[in-house]
């Protein structure tokens, strides 16, 4: 395996990437961070760790790292970071890991065939505003996954405060959603008996098996 840290140019931006590139690697996987962390936040650690072990791995940061709420919200241009995450990894078979906003966005390249994406991992997606369930997000349009089940799974914790898994739309009822036990948005736990390690072991185990189904379609 073949560590190297360094950057692409997007625009008028340098995004910071490390990658692990694995000779023989049935996919390449990237890793979308969300808004309020970076591509080394513990469970991104967790997953770049855990999954570079068998596969190509990218991770990166999203220019609006440190930025502002509105810098946050330019999809535009966090869809663009993310393309050209995809292209330097060759548009071939790839598996896109996000959380949250990355999550979210990791959504937008369900079933691009031409960028090679075979498949689309949604960890803590944001359904609604923080604790409004009745309260769909304004800014972000779940129309793309409608009408036809893509290769998108989806992993919440069962107190995720931006998703009610008791209430899910019915626009996701083609889809594969996995719930954590007691666990918030960020899985940290909502009572006693259990770690947020402990959590986001579970959480990147439940992301190694969903991956293995991607690389053997």
């Amino acid at each position: 395996m073949i560590e190297t840290e360094g950057s692409i140019k997007v625009g008028d931006k340098n995004i910071e990437i490390d990658t692990a590139i694995r000779e023989g690697s049935k996919l390449n996987i990237i890793l979308a961070h969300g808004s309020s962390i970076d591509m080394h936040y513990s469970l991104m650690q967790k997953l770049f760790d855990a999954l570079s072990a068998e596969y190509s791995v990218l991770r990166f940061n999203f220019s609006f790292v440190g930025g502002t709420d509105e810098q946050k919200m330019d999809f535009d241009k966090s869809k663009g970071e993310l393309e050209a995450c995809i292209r330097h990894m060759g548009s071939k078979d790839v598996v896109i890991v996000g959380k949250s906003l990355g999550g979210y966005i990791a959504t937008l390249f369900a079933g691009r065939k031409d960028l090679g994406v075979k498949g689309v991992i949604s960890m803590g997606y944001p359904m609604h505003e923080m604790n409004r369930p009745n309260d769909i997000r304004h800014e972000f349009s779940h129309k793309h996954l409608e009408g036809a089940s893509l290769p998108v799974e989806f992993i919440i914790g069962d107190s995720d405060p931006m998703w009610n898994v008791k209430d899910t739309p019915p626009i996701f009822a083609n889809y594969a959603i996995h719930v954590v036990p007691n666990a918030n948005h960020s899985y940290n736990p909502v009572k006693p008996g259990v770690t947020k390690e402990e959590n986001e072991e579970k959480v990147v185990n439940l992301v190694k098996q969903i991956v293995a189904k991607f690389a053997n379609k």
